[in-house]
């Protein structure tokens, strides 16, 4: 008797405050009622019951717990009925924490939550000040999220990289190979959206009507720098953010693999005055390119070999530096052609007087001089019109010369009709 008597104070300690440890001795937990110590290899065994039975548990006292046999899930008792401890979908919030390893079954389930017949979640998490829901693999997907089907990823989380219908992600953010639309940044209809798709081999972005504009720029959406736009009606803007100046360039560059090949750009002349530059030449950069034709904004073109000098020219509206060779050039004249030498009231000179002029002044009246023409140059079409005005005064020079010809023939027959008339007698 005595034994058992200390067998029984070795498993049953109670405590002052009406506490109880069962299965060790010692004190019980300070805020604990029953405490069982299963010494690792034993455990607390609940009542068990099957299906049937529940009907005749309809005055159990809340906080009950059962096991059923047929399902094999732990029950509690609470307001309105019996839950299962281990499922949710009867019981929105309730929780439970739970670690264990899985089995090495491919695609076995650790811990399973499952809404199958109502509209509700299946999970909700929300975290005050962590996470909502922390998913976590060392070697696997973190998070698996399907949609339809079982088998059809909606949203995978892998490596640090996010798979959109995509199980296998291999970028930050990856899609599926399908193609379509994408990413959409805003959007109110199937007619009305902004974002990004994939159609063919061309890489899309897209905006809602033909009067949306795509920028790009830096900043953010509010307080927005404008670099680039495209708008639907085909028109291209490039914006420098520098106000325009003397030497403020805003520029567009061609490029292949190994050398800059081209460039157009407007150069600022000025504070409201700019030109357009064409550069060309290969080179390994952009300082390599130089500029062959220039348009300012007065209308004024300049073309030459890597043109560095604008002043040269002044009051032309084409400056070349070089050579021109054309099939046809055309002069429309604003002077008056010269037919005015045929008129009867033109002063022609004299060939004495001209033959004066050329002996004094080395050229033709009313035409330049070599050295005005070394100094100045020439205006085509005022020296064409110069040039026909001495062809007509030519003309007229040669048909008094052919009247005055045929007058002394004339007189020099006379003369030898009279000579043979003499040497007759």
């Amino acid at each position: 008797m005595k034994k058992l008597i200390l067998s029984l104070l070795t498993l049953l300690s109670i405590s002052g405050f009406s506490q109880v440890k069962i299965g060790s001795p010692g004190v019980p937990h300070a805020n604990a009622v029953l405490e069982l110590d299963g010494g690792g290899s034993r455990g607390l065994l609940l009542p068990r019951i099957v299906n049937t039975d529940f009907g005749n548990l309809t005055s159990a006292v809340n906080g009950t717990m059962l096991y059923n046999n047929d399902d094999g899930f732990v029950y509690i008792r609470k307001p309105g009925g019996w839950f299962r401890v281990t499922d949710d979908s009867n019981n929105p919030g309730f929780s439970i924490p739970y670690s264990a390893t899985s089995n090495t079954t491919p695609g076995a389930s650790l811990f399973e939550i499952q809404n199958s017949t109502g509209s509700g979640h299946a999970i909700y998490g929300v975290g005050a000040n962590g996470n909502g829901i922390r998913g976590k693999s060392f070697t696997g997907i973190a998070g698996y999220f399907e949609t339809g089907s079982f088998g059809v990823a909606a949203l995978v989380t892998s490596g640090g990289n996010v798979g959109i219908n995509n199980p296998l992600p291999k970028a930050l953010l990856s899609f599926d190979n399908v193609t379509g639309n994408k990413i959409d940044f805003f959007y109110t209809s199937d007619a009305a959206r902004y974002g990004i798709g994939v159609q063919g081999n061309t890489l899309q972005l897209y905006s809602d009507i033909a009067a949306s504009k795509t920028a790009i720029g830096y900043g953010n959406s509010t307080a927005f720098t404008e670099i680039f736009r495209v708008e639907n009606s085909g028109i291209t803007t490039i914006t420098n953010p520098v106000e325009l100046a003397s030497g403020v360039v805003t520029s567009t560059q061609f490029k292949n693999s190994n050398n800059y090949t081209g460039a157009i750009k407007t150069i600022g002349t000025g504070f409201y005055s700019a030109r357009m530059g064409f550069f060309t030449y290969a080179g390994s950069g952009p300082s390599s390119l130089r500029e062959y034709m220039s348009i300012s904004d007065d209308g004024v073109i300049y073309m030459g070999q890597n043109i560095t000098d604008f002043s040269k020219g002044t009051g032309y509206k084409l400056r070349v530096q070089g050579k021109i060779i054309a099939e046809e050039l055309r002069v429309q004249l604003v002077n008056t052609w010269p037919d005015y030498v045929f008129a009867k009231n033109y002063n022609l000179r004299s060939l004495e007087s001209l033959e004066e002029y050329i002996a004094q002044n080395q050229h033709l009246p009313n035409v330049p001089a070599a050295a005005e023409v070394e100094k100045s140059g020439i205006a085509l079409g005022e020296m064409q019109s110069k040039m026909m005005e001495k062809i007509e005064e030519m003309t007229l020079y040669i048909i008094d010369l052919k009247k005055e010809n045929t007058r002394v023939k004339a007189t020099v027959e006379g003369l030898q009709k009279q000579v043979d008339a003499i040497k007759k007698k």
